[in-house]
Order: C-alpha cells, then structure tokens, then sequence
C-alpha cells in the first residue's frame, strides 16, 4: 500500500521593529528642568507620530517588536504619552483583541525591552521591596503586561529577564535587558550596555529548557553588540557605546543557536548578514539588525523603521521557518508618509530547501503566486 506524502502548506506572518522613540513630555516646571532643557530633544511631529502609526497599522504585523528608548527622560509624564500612543496604535490595528476602553497593551502583540533612556530615578528610598527601588519600576509600571505580569508582583525586576515567547508555533522570541542600574540624568555612563553573567545563564539555561522542534530563535535587545563602522560623521564614542560584555554574550547566542538579534541604541539601521563561527559544530551563523528611529533625525538616525516577513513551511505535523525577509520604510517629511527604503533584503533561508523547489515564488506584492 503507498504511502502518503504529507500535505505541504505556506503561512506568511509579518513582523514589525521599532526602536528609540524618546517620547518628550518632562514638564517645564519639573525641579531639573535646568538640566534637562539643555539634554531633552525637540518634541515629537504629531505629523511624523500620526503617519507611523498609519503606516503600521498597513503593514498589518502579526506582532510588534520594540528594541527600548521609548521615552527620553524616563519621567512618568513621558511613559504616559507613549503608551497612549501604543494604546491607539493597538486598538486601531487590532480591535478584536484590545476594544475601546483596553489600557494594558497586550502580551501575544508587543514585546518592548527597555533601553538605557528608560531608566529613571529610583521611585523611593525607604521602599522594603526591590522593586518599588528599582530604576526601572516606571518601565514596568507601564509596559510590564507585555511581560505577562503584574509588576506589583515581583521582587525583582532582574528576574523577568531574559523572557521567552512562541510566536506563530515556530519562532522562540527572548527578550532582554541591556541596560545598567543608571538613571538617565547620568550622561555619558548611563549610554553603557551590558548583560551580565546572570543574564547570560538563564538565557543559556532558558534556551537549553526549550525543545527545538525546527523552531527559529530571534533575540531583542537595546544596546548594539557589534560595533556598526558606517556612521555619516566620525563617531568617537562608538567603543564607548558598544555593549560591555558583547564577546561574552554572543558566544553565548552563537553556542545556542540564535538566528537574528535585533537592537536599538545607535538610531543608524544596519545589518551584518550571516556572521559565522565555523568552529561549531555544526556551523552556526547570526544575523544581527539594528534598527533606526522612525521619529528623530538626530544622530544620524533617518527615520525608519523595519518589518519582517517570516515565511513558515508545515509538513504533516512539522512547522519551520523556510526565509525571513527584511525591507525598511522611511519618513518623507516632504509628502508626510513612510516610504519604501532601499531593497528587500535576504536575512535567512533554510539550509533543508531550494527556493525554486520547496517555496513558491511570491509576486511583488508579498503574496505567493501559487498555494
């Protein structure tokens, strides 16, 4: 009796990076508004806010990775003004699961990591719990349903990283936290990234606990672990900026076989295809994406933001990730939209399949010309 060749289908699943916002808001009569008037950044277009939010919400992403910086002083009065923002963005781009009224931003669509501009002044000094200490309780406060937790929960906010979350059934999603337990006033030390060897074990430990099950490994974080030597006016503070212990941490991603790492902090988008480590065995390779800011100019940065489109096989019961592809969209402040930015770019494709055999071929439009 022959046997039966198990059904062969293509999924397609979108994902959007955004990355460095520095929402404005810290009020004028604020205590150090000396200081600040000199560091804070000129408030936000609404004009450059309202097109991204539209742009993204055409893009219709299965899930929303943000890579930290989302405020720009890390004052209360800035986390509110973002998450109103992300609040809007959620609520039009999926009212089926965040209807009008929804004030947590839900678990299954953003992953937000912070950056070292969300770290703030500690909320109080005679607190018992960690916690209510901690530099980045505001952070939490306002984004830590995206963590699935309830931060008035948790004793230590250092435990809540690295967090794992199975996207689309195929793709394990880490998230990280590569800031210092520096407040943001602190210039200059406080730009410093580093993981930490505790950090590091549990994400060792973490993936280790993971069956593979064909599935793909994407890790987010803010602080950019390789040096990115493109830069329009000579940068001396690149080494300075770099992460700490980036060596250590990706030989560590490199020994368990992360694919893609995707980052924030230097506001220039930047892409090392396929880094490779051939002494493993077998091969393993690494791309790493950074990503710009889609609201300032500053730095260098172009306005952009990036989204990828992650194709999945199933066979019979098996799920894997067959090609993820990259493109970006900028701000034309001129005609007040995102536009597409440069080509599509190839991030992976499986090492199993021949495109012309096993992937149909997609129109221009993203969609597969045959199913």
């Amino acid at each position: 009796m022959p046997i039966k060749s198990p059904i062969i289908s293509y999924d397609e699943f979108k994902i959007v990076h955004l990355s460095d916002f520095h929402f404005t808001g810290r009020p004028v009569s604020d205590l150090s508004s000396k200081f600040w008037k000199h560091f804070n950044l000129d408030d936000l277009s609404e004009s450059n806010l309202r097109c991204l939010l539209e742009d993204v919400i055409s893009m219709d992403p299965d899930h929303i990775v943000i890579t930290g910086d989302i405020t720009n002083t890390a004052h209360a009065a800035e986390f509110e003004k973002a998450k109103v923002w992300l609040l809007q963005l959620q609520q039009q781009w999926r009212p089926d699961l965040a209807p009008i009224g929804t004030t947590d931003l839900r678990w299954e669509l953003f992953t937000i990591v912070p950056g070292n501009h969300d770290v703030s002044r500690r909320q109080s000094l005679f607190g018992r719990r960690k916690a209510i200490n901690s530099r980045l309780r505001t952070f939490m406060d306002t984004f830590g349903s995206t963590f699935g937790i309830q931060p008035q929960n948790i004793y230590d906010f250092n435990e809540v990283f690295p967090h794992h979350k199975l996207l689309f059934d195929v793709i394990d999603l880490y998230a990280t936290n590569s800031t210092l337990d520096v407040p943001v006033h602190v210039v200059g030390l406080n730009a410093v990234g580093k993981i930490g060897n505790t950090q590091r074990n549990r994400l060792a430990q973490l993936i280790e606990s993971q069956p593979m099950r064909n599935r793909f490994r994407v890790l987010a974080c803010h602080h950019h672990p390789l040096t990115i030597p493109y830069k329009p006016k000579p940068d001396i503070v690149e080494e300075f900026l770099i992460m700490r212990d980036a060596r250590s941490f990706i030989r560590v991603c490199f020994e368990h076989r992360i694919d893609i790492m995707l980052h924030g902090h230097k506001h220039l988008p930047f892409i090392w295809k396929s880094q490779i480590i051939p002494e493993l065995d077998p091969p393993h390779s690494i791309t790493v994406v950074s990503a710009g800011s889609p609201t300032h100019v500053r730095s260098g940065s172009s306005q952009v933001y990036n989204k990828y489109l992650v194709i999945r096989k199933t066979e019979g019961n098996t799920r894997s990730v067959q090609e993820v592809t990259m493109h970006s969209r900028r701000y034309d402040p001129k005609e007040e939209q995102f536009v597409p930015c440069g080509d599509e770019v190839k991030l992976y494709l499986s090492p199993q399949q021949q495109p012309s055999k096993d992937v149909p071929p997609r129109g221009e439009d993203g969609d597969f010309s045959q199913r």
